[in-house]
């Protein structure tokens, strides 16, 4: 009997161990208090742009109600290009009569 496990080196040691939770503790709670401020990221699915048939269908409506409302002129992809292209025919054409 002469060995105790509940004297052992590890259970003698509690006080060190509580401080250093202690610490630890406090480190958490700045953390936490320099956090509240601050919006909080919150998690967002991948799932949550899956929209369902009937969704779908009402964000169409929706959209195609909007258009309605608000008509905007549509815009031509390659409007750039297409308005540069005649100037360059016109270029080339010089060139090639002097």
């Amino acid at each position: 009997m002469a060995s105790n496990p509940f004297n052992s080196a590890e259970n003698t040691n509690t006080g060190a161990k509580s401080e250093k939770m202690n610490v630890h503790r406090q480190m958490f709670e700045n953390k936490l208090r320099e956090n509240e401020g601050q919006p909080s990221n919150a998690y967002v699915s991948p799932s949550d742009a899956i929209m369902s048939p009937a969704s779908q269908k009402l964000s169409g409506f929706k959209q195609r109600q909007m258009n309605k409302s608000n008509p905007v002129k549509p815009r031509t992809l390659f409007a750039k290009t297409a308005a540069s292209k005649p100037e360059e025919e016109n270029s080339e054409n010089k060139s090639e009569s002097a």
